[in-house]
């Protein structure tokens, strides 16, 4: 088993690698928008996040309609963000 894990076949590796391309897709999609919400204190919605996202290669690496519902759910999950934050300013939150 070890043997597998470091020195993998090649179909086992480039099934690791397509693993990996939406991990890597969420992960630079949260980086961006969180990275322009601390620079500009702006939200940005999950279709900026799709057109910013389109230049990236690990978007051009899956299906299209899956990496647009990737960047969206991380513009919901900002979103929620947004509306928790504004309610823990005015004190609605325990």
């Amino acid at each position: 088993m070890r043997d597998f894990l470091t020195q993998p076949n090649p179909v086992a590796a480039a099934l690791m690698s397509k693993m990996n391309i939406p991990i890597g897709l969420y992960n630079c999609t949260v980086y961006y928008a969180r990275q322009m919400w601390l620079k500009t204190g702006k939200i940005v919605s999950g279709f900026d996040l799709t057109a910013e996202m389109k230049i990236n290669k690990h978007f051009n690496a899956g299906y299209a309609s899956a990496m647009q519902q990737t960047c969206l759910n991380v513009g919901e999950a900002f979103k929620s963000f947004k509306k928790l934050l504004s309610e823990a300013n005015i004190g609605k939150l325990e």
